[in-house]
C-alpha cells in the first residue's frame, strides 16, 4: 500500500480507509464497529493519492487525479460503489474535497499552469472547475469549520504559507500570506 492514506468515517462503528497500491489502483480496508474487513480493489489507475470525504451517513465520495492528470470520482451509496466518472480538469496536485453540508462537496487542486482550481457539487449538478489563481509550490490544502466556510492553504513559489477562505456562495473572499 502507497505511504498516503485517507480516511473518513459517515457513522459511528464505521471507520473506511483508502489508499493506492503497487498496481496504481485505488484500495479500500473498513472497520464495522467489531472487525476489520480486508483489503478491496477499488479499480481505476491513479498518480497521486484518493481523497474521501462524507457528507451523510452511508455516503462516502473518493477522489483522485489519473494519469492522464483529470480528476475521477467515484461514490457509495450505502449499497453499492458506482464506477469511476471522469470530472476533467488539466490538474497537477493530488484532489483535496471537503463537505460543508448535505448534497455540498467542494474540490481544489493545483492546475498545470499552477494556479489554484475549483470544482463543486451543490446537490444536482457540478459546476465547472475555475481558477482561483495565484501561483503554487503545493497542493492545497481544505477545511470547513461550519456551515458555507471553507478555508484553502497552500505554498506559494516564495515558499510562504498563504490562505484564502471562502463564505455563502462558495466565491473567493480574501487571500492573507
Amino acid at each position: 500500500m502507497a505511504q498516503h492514506l485517507s480516511t473518513v468515517s459517515w457513522s459511528s462503528d464505521r471507520i473506511d480507509t483508502f489508499g493506492i497500491g503497487t498496481d496504481n489502483a485505488c484500495y479500500h480496508k473498513w472497520w464495522d464497529g467489531s472487525r476489520w474487513g480486508g483489503w478491496e480493489s477499488l479499480g481505476g489507475t491513479f498518480s497521486s493519492p484518493v481523497t474521501a470525504v462524507s457528507w451523510e451517513r452511508n455516503r462516502i465520495d473518493l477522489f483522485g487525479l489519473g494519469t492522464d492528470n483529470v480528476c475521477y470520482h467515484k461514490w457509495w451509496d450505502g449499497s453499492r460503489w458506482a464506477g469511476w466518472e471522469s470530472l476533467g480538469g488539466v490538474l497537477a496536485s493530488s484532489i483535496k474535497a471537503v463537505s460543508w453540508g448535505a448534497n455540498r462537496l467542494d474540490l481544489f487542486a493545483r492546475g498545470t499552469d499552477n494556479a489554484c482550481y475549483h470544482k463543486w457539487w451543490d446537490g444536482s449538478r457540478w459546476g465547472g472547475w475555475e481558477s482561483l489563481g495565484g501561483v503554487l509550490n503545493s497542493g492545497v490544502e481544505a477545511i470547513s469549520w461550519g456551515p458555507n466556510r471553507l478555508d484553502l492553504f497552500v505554498l506559494g513559489t516564495d515558499n510562504a504559507c498563504h490562505h484564502k477562505y471562502m463564505e455563502a456562495q462558495g466565491h473567493p473572499q480574501q487571500l492573507q500570506s
